[in-house]
């Protein structure tokens, strides 16, 4: 079987065509692949699936990153559908506790609305600011 990784890298890098065709060498693009070719309907399935759903979503080990990928990718509609179901665009990608990073060296340490903005995808990093007290409530007394 083909590492999903050699896709998404492919797919990251802007060779569409490679990750393709790594990607055709076993049955399905997995979340991130989906969110970085831009299959909504593939994406919403696998969160069906993994039943994300919610604020906590995106702390799921798959699919952690899938809002990452999209921003960095560009896809506006992908990143609407990962927001709506509970990723948020101001999420970092930390290490977990053995200190291991989900997803590609670029995403690490980012976040979503980094990541759109460092790769020119200005209206999505507006959308994300734009939205920004949604996902960062204060309250006072």
């Amino acid at each position: 079987m083909v590492s999903s990784t050699a896709a998404l890298a492919a797919l990251l890098a802007g060779n569409r065509k490679l990750g393709e065709t790594l990607i055709a060498l076993k049955d399905e693009p997995d979340i991130n692949e989906a969110a970085a070719l831009d299959l909504s309907e593939t994406v919403s399935a696998h969160l069906d699936q993994l039943g994300m759903q919610g604020p906590r979503a995106g702390a799921a080990q798959e699919g952690a990153v899938s809002l990452h990928i999209a921003a960095q990718a560009g896809h506006p509609d992908i990143a609407e559908l990962l927001v709506a179901r509970g990723f948020s665009p101001f999420a970092t990608n930390h290490p977990d506790v053995a200190g291991d990073y989900i997803g590609p060296p670029a995403l690490r340490d980012t976040t979503p609305t980094h990541i759109a903005a460092s790769a020119r995808h200005g209206e999505l990093a507006t959308r994300f600011l734009s939205d920004w007290h949604q996902h960062w409530t204060l309250s006072m007394p």
